[in-house]
């Protein structure tokens, strides 16, 4: 008894970290603003793009880190919702909350 209880306590946590953090439904565009004045800021309408990035972010694990941003990544919604995401190196901000990515940020959104 005491064995299934271990693995499903074990199942629900390794499930609680699959929960998506960013909202992949009505997403109308992606605008990624870049802190060094070097880079030029860039802006996705195509749902195939947004929809990659969104997915490669969506995979990643709660970790409680302190940075300071070098790329700001706006989605806009139907209806005009907007979400800020706050991003340095393999680190993303959303709604206070702090999450490790398994690559870096950069490397995602240059792929699209």
């Amino acid at each position: 008894m005491k064995k299934h209880i271990v693995i499903l306590v074990a199942f629900i946590l390794t499930s609680c970290n699959r929960v998506k953090i960013i909202d992949d439904k009505g997403i109308q565009s992606m605008s990624i603003k870049f802190s060094n004045s070097n880079t030029h800021d860039l802006t996705y309408t195509n749902q195939d793009s947004i929809q990659y990035i969104v997915n490669k972010l969506n995979n990643c694990k709660k970790e409680p880190f302190k940075f300071e941003r070098s790329h700001t990544i706006i989605l806009k919604y139907e209806k005009g919702r907007e979400q800020l995401i706050i991003c340095n190196s393999n680190l993303i901000k959303i709604d206070g909350l702090t999450y490790k990515t398994n690559c870096f940020i950069e490397d995602i959104i240059r792929k699209k």
